[in-house]
């Protein structure tokens, strides 16, 4: 792969999802299946500046409304390393690409200037401007509010601390950093996956530690009173010998939800996605086929 695809978030209008490298920005503007021909598919550029990094929106979320599309993603210096990533992480920082007419163009927003000023992983602000994260003591207003989103980071990916920022204006504002508790478990160190309950309850989807302290476990948490207090609901499987991260979680129906995640088994490795299916709304939860038995050398 060539450095320009290193450096590189792109999109393909239509529909919305987007990863480094093979990112894609899908709207609903074409008219019946996207597969009836190539017609329909058409690439565009998100972001790219020679000899910078960008990537990793899966672990900065996505938010659509309508035709306005917000991406989130890690921007740093490119630089070739022995590791699996070839960037900078001294000079990494949060940054977000917005698109209001369906992926069509978009504009890049710096995270720090929009209120993202603590300490994250790959968000890598100077001791001296980084704000330290508080607790929340007023309840966010109303989850179901058009204009909100709610964002989780971690300041190391096994045991945190992890922490988090809420939007109410479709992140032209984010409010925080805001400590989030480690729930009686080994240490959180989370992303972003949530699913809106109610106006002041919210789902959501973390990745927690192991009893050996890195990460490896899902958990289903969730709040009843604006993000106040946090509770565990359950377990997402039995702890791994490897990892389960990163889950990408859906509603079905009032009792039924459905999740995704990045797994890895040891001897032999083996990286792959998992699938869990919970239908007495998340009490407990079934595993199902693999939908990707064997996704390539680190996933």
């Amino acid at each position: 792969m060539n450095d320009t695809k290193k450096n590189l978030v792109y999109g393909i209008v239509p529909a919305v999802c987007a990863i480094l490298m093979s990112s894609c920005a899908w709207t609903g503007k074409a008219s019946g299946n996207i597969n009836d021909g190539s017609e329909a598919i058409r690439h565009q550029k998100v972001y790219y500046k020679e000899g910078r990094f960008a990537g990793w929106p899966a672990n900065n979320g996505i938010w659509i409304w309508g035709d306005e599309i917000l991406v989130g993603f890690v921007e740093a210096a490119h630089r070739e390393t022995d590791g699996f990533h070839t960037y900078d992480r001294e000079t990494a920082r949060n940054k977000y690409a917005r698109s209001t007419d369906g992926g069509e163009s978009w504009s890049i927003e710096d995270a720090y200037d929009r209120g993202q000023t603590g300490f994250a992983y790959d968000h890598s602000i100077p001791e001296d401007l980084a704000e330290t994260p508080v607790t929340l003591t007023r309840p966010i207003p109303d989850f179901t509010d058009p204009g909100f989103a709610i964002t989780f980071m971690r300041n190391n990916y096994h045991n945190g601390p992890s922490t988090f920022y809420y939007s109410m204006d479709r992140g032209k504002q984010w409010i925080g950093p805001f400590a989030f508790p480690d729930l009686n478990t080994n240490g959180i160190g989370t992303r972003t996956d949530y699913i809106v309950e109610g106006p002041q309850t919210l789902s959501a989807f973390m990745n927690a530690a192991k009893e050996n302290g890195r990460e490896g476990r899902v958990i289903y948490t969730q709040t009843s009173d604006g993000g106040l207090t946090w509770e565990v609901v359950s377990w997402i499987g039995e702890e791994p010998e490897g990892f389960d991260i990163m889950p990408s979680t859906i509603r079905l129906t009032p009792t039924e939800l459905f999740t995704v995640m990045r797994s890895r088994e040891l001897m032999p490795r083996r990286d792959l996605l998992k699938a869990f299916r919970s239908t007495d709304n998340g009490q407990s939860w079934q595993e199902e086929s693999n939908p990707v038995f064997d996704t390539g050398n680190g996933g």
